[in-house]
């Protein structure tokens, strides 16, 4: 079982964010054996999960290696990778400066837009930070 553990993380840092079907496929198994052996590396925290699904079926990818859920854009909706791009270029989006399109879809893009409220002056305040983005270069940018 280790073995095959090790198979799958050797296999997900080789080709980036997986489906369950690239792995079971891969791994010549069966859906159920390689869903579980997922479910116990997610747990052990050896594996993430993206937010985004295809099919039903999430990513799984290994969180040092986070930048390569960029590899899942082409599966982003238009509006998705409008959102997208703009949270890449700008690093920090302030909510309400936003367009009703892009605040939703700020919403839908989990894995690449973190939200951060922020308490000033006792208002609190909704930004958003492009994933790849410290906690500690958000807080400057912001200030």
């Amino acid at each position: 079982m280790a073995e095959q553990r090790e198979k799958i993380i050797a296999l997900i840092r080789q080709k980036g964010p997986c489906l369950p079907s690239n792995i079971y496929k891969e791994m010549e198994t069966n859906q159920l054996f390689a869903s579980a052996m997922l479910g116990e590396l997610v747990s052990s925290g050896a594996l993430k999960v993206s937010k985004f699904k295809r099919s039903s079926s999430p990513y799984y990818y290994l969180e040092d290696e986070k930048e390569k859920l960029q590899n899942i854009l082409e599966f982003l909706n238009e509006k998705d990778k409008l959102a997208y791009n703009l949270i890449k270029e700008k690093k920090i989006l302030r909510d309400d400066q936003q367009t009703p399109l892009i605040r939703v879809t700020l919403r839908s893009i989990k894995d690449f837009a973190i939200p951060i409220q922020i308490n000033h002056n006792g208002q609190i305040m909704q930004f958003w930070k492009w994933y790849m983005v410290t906690n500690q270069e958000a807080e400057q940018e912001i200030k």
